[in-house]
């Protein structure tokens, strides 16, 4: 008896494997083709370098205004954390689930920027200038000649957050949005107070900026300034994009050595978030990424910094990633 049950539960396990690998697995993934996304190359070989128009990765279909302003306050993103696990994190306000996030807010804001370059939409930029009083008046200083976004209304146990920390996801796409700003303007302000930002990627998280040095001298940028630094993948990517933005119009020396210096600690560790079947979202906790953050984000910000610095290590593991997209049986328990 006891062997037929062993059985029948070894049976009802492989027939399940096969169900995922032939059927639930090629839908899963399919409903992800809505959000695919581009690295616009044709953009940056076609117009001068130092235009700033396409972000360096972007979704298909731009999104329609009625879209963007369901997820807007007063035209700033915002996040609903009601939809949202709450066993990382905890809200100052628990009553009032639906919170600015500095992480948020500027990359709405590129996506209205884009979508007015490809359309002429005037609606989309009024949007985009929503985006930039807001954060603008936003910004703390914690030291001198240094600007930061702070996240006050939540924090995040999963990486010993409290309330009020800086992200150098959010100084990258903030440096961006500002950089578009100064470019479609002229107003030098806004320049200005990009390079405020620029310097937060040469303070230590431990003084309210948002870089690291780990113990083999690599400088790193932290989506999350975490003690001990965690080294999120897409954050530290997106940091750069931000630093690249402010070199390409301004030809700023120290922009570029900020830009270098990540590049190199980057290709140097690598390899450390490539798990043999998927990538890797930090290296502390060295968890597997979702599905979403390893197909459209891991996956094109690789291809963009490839494209960008033109070294090749960033089109080798953007390859091997995307070979694991085809692999559903080694993918089984990604999400």
């Amino acid at each position: 008896m006891q062997k037929k049950r062993k059985r029948a539960i070894l049976v009802f396990l492989i027939a399940t494997y096969l169900l995922y690998i032939f059927f639930i697995f090629p839908n899963f993934a399919g409903s992800y083709k809505n959000k695919e996304v581009l690295v616009p190359t044709s953009d940056w070989e076609t117009n001068n370098p130092k235009e700033l128009k396409f972000y360096y990765i972007e979704p298909k279909e731009k999104p329609e205004i009625g879209s963007i302003l369901d997820n807007c306050v007063d035209s700033v993103s915002v996040v609903d954390f009601s939809h949202r696990s709450h066993n990382t994190l905890i809200l100052k306000q628990p009553q009032k689930s639906i919170k600015y996030l500095t992480n948020n807010f500027s990359s709405s804001a590129l996506l209205c920027y884009s979508a007015y370059e490809e359309t002429e939409n005037e609606d989309y930029l009024k949007i985009f200038w929503a985006h930039v009083n807001w954060m603008i008046e936003n910004l703390s200083s914690p030291v001198d000649s240094v600007a930061v976004w702070k996240n006050e209304e939540v924090t995040f146990k999963k990486y010993n957050l409290g309330f009020g920390w800086p992200s150098a996801y959010a100084q990258g796409y903030g440096l961006s949005v500002l950089c578009r700003a100064y470019q479609e303007s002229g107003n030098s302000r806004y320049l200005k107070i990009a390079e405020m930002v620029l310097n937060s990627f040469n303070l230590s998280y431990k003084q309210d900026g948002v870089m690291d040095i780990d113990e083999d001298g690599n400088y790193w940028y932290l989506e999350f300034p975490a003690e001990p630094p965690a080294y999120v993948l897409n954050g530290m990517i997106y940091a750069l994009f931000g630093i690249y933005d402010f070199y390409r119009i301004t030809d700023s020396p120290k922009a570029r050595h900020y830009f270098a210096r990540g590049v190199e600690t980057l290709s140097e560790n690598l390899e450390k978030y490539d798990l043999g079947y998927w990538s890797a979202y930090d290296l502390y906790y060295h968890d597997c990424s979702s599905y979403n953050y390893h197909r459209n984000v891991h996956i094109p910000q690789l291809r963009s910094l490839y494209y960008i610095t033109q070294n090749p290590i960033f089109k080798v593991y953007a390859n091997r990633f995307e070979e694991y997209l085809n692999e559903p049986w080694l993918t089984i328990f990604k999400t």
